[in-house]
């Protein structure tokens, strides 16, 4: 009789704080907040073509019309792109099915994670791949697309990102081949580490120090020991740590209760509020019926975005069009404005068995007992995954962290615009959290 054989790929992410930041493995160092740059016409970013990792979308596949430079309203040509990014087709199923609760998830560790499973696998299931993720068809590409990403994660002392990746894999099935592991540590970062998973509650707790290690203790048991078996052959990890501090903070001494409308409970409720007024990119897009604002971190290419809808009630048709845009481009269209912000405090748990929405996605073969993965020596059992577990945490505060959140005195320069815009984020919003190479985080507030 066939066994069962599962591969439990399980997918960490993440700890984001908005504050004080304790530097370990940076990022490139670039400010564009306070330029607008081009868009090339024949590139494309990672979430469209790992091909062009570091260049910018093709604005073809939606092009957006600016209206006069001197408004801050913006016009968007909304049309259905010839391929979706794979962070937006994901964030459209997951949003789904998360309508009235509070979500995140980071598109760039699922798909990095994904990714080394396409360099492993064979016919139906690397077909699949290919289309949900947009890659290449020769895999050394893939790999080579990757490890230039994770060199550019290195090279800023102001942004802490790690993302980091480990293969635990079933010692009694044998070894990987030579080429799993060179696909494995120099383009993935991953490491290999065989365990005994007839020890299963050991084996669990195994992985869950190396997951807890990786976030700081934000992710942790995220593997039980009965969700593992003698018969279970490999578990592929991954895990993403981010941690920045705002180029324009909040004082914690304007953050104030005030009342936010909670789609969940559908009435106000009282929150904490955070302000600030200064000069950030800003846009209202009638097409969209929401208005764009982009907060800088500190010394870096990454930003976070506010999309926040026109209506109280107008998250899910602003998430209903989604697929019609593009993070990167919606980027280019913002312009220095003086705005007037009131922001939430916010912390987001979320935890989320992937399979279903992949499966939306049209990622099927993986989760069939016929998936052609191939990770071991003369490998004759099928391999099949059984979990895509993702794990998300992020905290969103004036500083960063309580203890470390301070006062300060507000100056404000005679030069500011004439007009003011008024920023208040008082109902759901989406945030994303982006660089010109990727989407790191995607999510959406409903109840503070």
């Amino acid at each position: 009789m066939q066994r069962k054989i599962l591969l439990i790929i399980t997918l960490y992410s993440i700890y984001c704080t908005i504050g004080q930041c304790d530097l370990n493995r940076p990022i490139n160092s670039r400010n564009p907040g306070r330029t607008n740059t081009q868009i090339s016409s024949n590139t494309h970013t990672d979430d469209d073509n790992p091909v062009s990792f570091g260049q910018r979308y093709d604005a073809s596949i939606n092009p957006l019309l600016p209206s006069s430079p001197s408004s801050s309203q913006s016009s968007l040509a909304l049309k259905t792109p010839s391929r979706v990014p794979f962070s937006t087709k994901l964030f459209q199923a997951l949003s789904r099915q998360t309508l009235e609760e509070n979500f995140i998830f980071s598109p760039i560790s699922l798909k990095a994670l994904l990714a080394f499973v396409y360099t492993v696998s064979k016919g139906k299931l690397a077909q699949e791949l290919r289309y949900i993720l947009n890659v290449p068809l020769n895999t050394t590409r893939v790999a080579w697309n990757f490890e230039n990403l994770l060199s550019s994660l290195q090279n800023n002392d102001a942004i802490r990102l790690i993302m980091a990746s480990n293969l635990y894999y079933n010692k009694q099935y044998g070894q990987v081949t030579n080429e799993i592991r060179e696909f494995a540590h120099n383009s993935f970062g991953n490491e290999l580490q065989p365990l005994d998973f007839s020890m299963n509650y050991q084996a669990a707790d195994i992985i869950n120090a190396w997951v807890s290690r990786k976030t700081k203790r934000l992710i942790q048991n995220i593997v039980a020991g009965n969700s593992l078996n003698s018969e279970t052959k490999a578990v592929l990890i991954n895990a993403i740590y981010f941690k920045a501090e705002w180029e324009i903070e909040f004082s914690v001494d304007d953050t104030k209760k005030q009342e936010f409308y909670s789609l969940k409970q559908r009435k106000d409720i009282l929150v904490d509020m955070m302000y600030s007024e200064d000069i950030f990119r800003y846009a209202h897009f009638p097409e969209l019926q929401a208005s764009v604002v982009e907060l800088l971190y500190k010394s870096s290419d990454v930003r976070m975005l506010i999309l926040l809808p026109d209506e109280r009630d107008g998250l899910n048709a602003l998430e209903q069009k989604v697929h019609q845009i593009n993070l990167h481009n919606l980027t280019e269209q913002l312009k220095r404005e003086e705005v007037t912000m009131r922001l939430p405090k916010f912390n987001i748990e979320y935890s989320y068995n992937m399979i279903k929405p992949l499966q939306e996605m049209g990622l099927v073969s993986l989760f069939n007992d016929d998936a052609e993965i191939n990770i071991f020596k003369d490998q004759r059992t099928p391999l099949f995954v059984d979990q895509i577990q993702h794990k998300a945490f992020i905290r969103v505060n004036e500083a960063g962290t309580e203890a470390a959140a301070s006062s300060f005195l507000k100056i404000t320069p005679l030069s500011l615009p004439v007009r003011m815009n008024h920023f208040v984020a008082d109902h759901p919003f989406m945030f994303a959290i982006i660089n010109t190479n990727a989407v790191f985080f995607m999510g959406h507030v409903v109840e503070p």
